[in-house]
């Protein structure tokens, strides 16, 4: 027991936990009293089922970066650059703020384009939230992104959805 909640406790608010149905019943008890109350965002799946794991994950296909954007609250894209040059952890703080953001939108299949600017008014950079759509990006961002065998980013989704409607799913809530 104090080795399985050590782990957790090094974990810091708003961490996505994915943890298996069938647990230890102190485990999950200290998890729903204790963990949750911290501000981690504790979700149980059936981690014997590869769909039902991948469903609770965001799974990134590419991060941009817009360097040298204006402080304004607007601002035109002039300049992307991929992959993100951003460090480790403020990277890691993005894709966990997008992550969370899908989750409360109840996203999880199917594509999602998320834009947030990093603030830095605190003396620290941290994400900040700007748009969260069910949709995949587009313009030149989209044109850029190639995958094994050439396929686009389009020709992605669409196999995504065919492939989840041949099993019988809605393939986009």
């Amino acid at each position: 027991m104090a080795a399985a909640t050590a782990v957790f406790q090094s974990l810091l608010p708003g961490d996505h936990v994915l943890v298996g149905r069938v647990l230890y019943w102190g485990v999950r008890k200290w998890l729903a009293e204790f963990a949750i109350t911290w501000g981690l965002d504790v979700e149980l799946a059936d981690t014997t089922d590869l769909r039902a794991v991948q469903s609770a994950t965001l799974a990134v296909t590419a991060v941009f970066d817009k360097p040298d954007t204006p402080e304004r609250p607007t601002f035109e894209e002039t300049l992307l650059v991929t992959p993100s040059r951003l460090p480790g952890q403020v990277l890691a703080a993005v894709l966990t703020t997008a992550g969370r953001a899908a989750r409360a939108l109840g996203l999880r299949h199917g594509p999602i384009h998320a834009e947030l600017r990093i603030d830095t008014r605190q003396g620290r950079q941290a994400p900040a939230m700007l748009e969260l759509a069910a949709r995949p990006i587009g313009g030149l961002c989209a044109r850029a992104l190639r995958f094994t065998g050439g396929v686009s980013l389009e020709e992605m989704v669409l196999a995504a959805v065919r492939r989840a409607g041949s099993r019988g799913r809605q393939a986009i809530r």
